[in-house]
């Protein structure tokens, strides 16, 4: 048999027992015959990994560049 275990107050909620027939029921509908699908499904990406680390690597290059130039620049 399990016993109940105590509710802390932080996970307290007030629950209407009889909620108003108007309440906003939110997700998706029982007769949905189409679900959204997500673009990062079975662990693929739509980008690969190696590409983004490529872009990444070049950002940091050219701006460190952009950042180092005035200063080589003055030591000429």
């Amino acid at each position: 048999m399990v016993k109940d275990q105590p509710v802390s107050s932080e996970d307290e909620r007030i629950v209407s027992v009889n909620p108003s027939p108007a309440a906003v029921i939110t997700g998706p509908s029982s007769d949905a015959t189409e679900q959204p699908k997500s673009s990062d499904v079975g662990g693929e990406r739509s980008t690969p990994i190696h590409l983004i680390c490529m872009h990444l690597k070049n950002r940091a290059f050219h701006m460190a560049v952009s950042l180092l130039t005035p200063f080589l620049l003055s030591l000429v």
